[in-house]
């Protein structure tokens, strides 16, 4: 376990690999060192990509959601609308801001009622 820890922080820090190839170097020597100490089976192995696969299927669903999101906000023109209600409050720069703070906590939390303009 230490070895890894050195090997990561050793090489990132001397400056001899990314942060990226540190990792992968470092998921290879776990697996050496989980294949020498015995504790390293079929099993573990095919639970770990599955967890790793389910994770990442989670992400990319999250990345999709959000940009499925964003070109229907933008096909609706709201971000538009939510400018020319803005600038129309005239509020000033203060209060234009804390006016976009309400309307995007209101958006993340829809169950808070907001008088509509």
């Amino acid at each position: 376990m230490l070895l890894i820890i050195a090997t990561i922080m050793g090489s990132i820090y001397g400056g001899i690999m990314t942060p990226t190839e540190a990792a992968a170097v470092s998921a290879f020597l776990a697996l050496i060192l989980g294949a020498v100490m015995g504790k390293l089976n079929f099993a573990i192995v095919k639970d770990s990509a599955l967890f790793a696969l389910r994770t990442t299927a989670m992400i990319y669903l999250i990345f999709m959601g959000a940009n499925l999101l964003g070109n229907a906000m933008s096909l609706l023109r709201i971000p538009a609308e939510l400018a020319r209600v803005v600038q129309g409050s005239g509020l000033g720069p203060l209060g234009s801001g804390l006016q976009l703070s309400v309307y995007t906590s209101s958006s993340v939390a829809s169950w808070i009622p907001l008088p509509c303009c």
